[in-house]
């Protein structure tokens, strides 16, 4: 997935307008003007405006990429469910058959967050493949300072954000906890660029990928410097 799937966009876009369409309703019921605000929003119940402010709240996690809308998800469904029945028990213009065929509709729209893809986009970081920099396959010799102790591997890839250091040459990669903070010299026609990190991962080998760690650079001069470099190092013009 290189580019933001258009998903949350067009559901967060669908879930707005479901929310806007209960004014409108009530605009269209009872032949007011849209300009008549007071009048129309005296007719709407006060379980019309919880469902309004979950569809909008649903809906701006949806756009935020936010994984709380997965908490969100079954109150909302519940309140819709019970709104239209409570319209097609006490309203004379829907049956309860049409609001039991919109509210499963609903139900299974909502459904549609969990898919493989989507549920992953939203859970983990990983996935947003589209906010990562461009990685260059780069085997560059490196040391990891940490807790005085000195580690040598070598990297796989680069990029302007991050590395990814290789782990079968020396596996004690493994015992620094994740999310430390370490310093990295990487080694180049021996120069040494100094750079800090910390730990975003850690994984075994899978596919092409060897085990290893993925680090993630400090915003610091020193990141500004690396910057620069990974021009020389990719051969980027």
């Amino acid at each position: 997935m290189d580019k933001k799937p258009l998903f949350p966009f067009f559901m967060s876009l669908i879930l707005l307008l479901i929310a806007i369409s209960f004014p409108v309703q009530i605009s269209i019921m009872f032949d007011y003007n849209l300009f008549e605000v007071k009048a129309i929003f005296s007719k709407l119940t006060p379980l019309n405006f919880i469902v309004m402010i979950l569809l909008t709240y649903t809906s701006f996690l949806t756009f935020r990429l936010d994984a709380k809308v997965f908490i969100l998800l079954p109150f909302l469904n519940l309140f819709v469910f019970l709104n239209n029945f409570i319209v097609a028990e006490y309203g004379q213009i829907y049956g309860h058959l049409q609001i039991f065929s919109v509210s499963t509709v609903f139900l299974l729209f909502s459904v549609t967050y969990y898919k493989k893809d989507i549920y992953k986009v939203y859970h983990d970081l990983r996935f947003r493949y589209w906010l990562t920099s461009p990685r260059f396959n780069k085997n560059l010799p490196i040391e990891i300072h940490h807790n005085g102790v000195v580690i040598k591997s070598e990297t796989f890839d680069i990029s302007k954000t991050g590395l990814f250091i290789k782990a079968d040459i020396c596996n004690n990669i493994f015992n620094i906890n994740s999310h430390q903070n370490i310093e990295l010299i990487i080694i180049d026609n021996k120069r040494r660029i100094k750079i800090s990190a910390h730990i975003m991962r850690k994984c075994m080998a899978q596919g092409h990928y060897p085990a290893g760690i993925g680090v993630k650079l400090n915003h610091t001069e020193e990141t500004l410097f690396w910057n620069k470099e990974i021009k020389k190092l990719t051969r980027i013009i």
